[in-house]
């Protein structure tokens, strides 16, 4: 279906909720995905907290396609009713933006998880125990969408 000029794509699943997604799930398909990402999600001692972090010039770079990228597979972990994996997520920089704290790869921990939005090749990936989404300017929405199908069992 279509809201102005963006296609959107209604997918049904978990629960019988429609997500919609900017990408088909062929669209996606060539992207990477490293097998075992999702389990960076899971801490030692029970996940607290899902960072979602990115680079302030990446994000100035992107425009709101950063932003996108996070809302696409965030529904899916958050908390919201049709959230599925009903984690705490908060979006974050890498840098102290004056409104919220600096959060990195560095960060992870017994009970934070972090999901890095990087500059680089379309790929999804485990950098130590961070969960790593890259993708260029222009195709990162397409990243954000291919993590939320994985997460779905959609395109694995």
């Amino acid at each position: 279906y279509k809201i102005e000029n963006i296609t959107l794509y209604r997918i049904n699943i978990f629960n019988g909720y429609d997500y919609s997604f900017r990408n088909s799930p062929i669209d996606v398909e060539g992207i990477t995905v490293e097998k075992g990402v999702e389990e960076l999600l899971n801490r030692p001692t029970g996940t607290e907290v899902v960072y979602i972090t990115q680079d302030q010039d990446f994000f100035n770079k992107t425009g709101t396609d950063t932003v996108i990228a996070a809302t696409e597979f965030s529904r899916i972990l958050g908390t919201n009713d049709y959230g599925v994996f009903k984690l705490n997520v908060k979006n974050v920089f890498t840098t102290d933006s004056g409104k919220k704290d600096a959060v990195t790869c560095a960060d992870v921990n017994s009970t934070a998880a972090v999901i890095y939005i990087k500059e680089g090749e379309n790929k999804i990936y485990k950098e130590g125990e961070c969960l790593v989404l890259q993708g260029t300017s222009s195709d990162i929405i397409k990243v954000g969408d291919r993590f939320a199908y994985y997460l779905a069992g959609v395109v694995v």
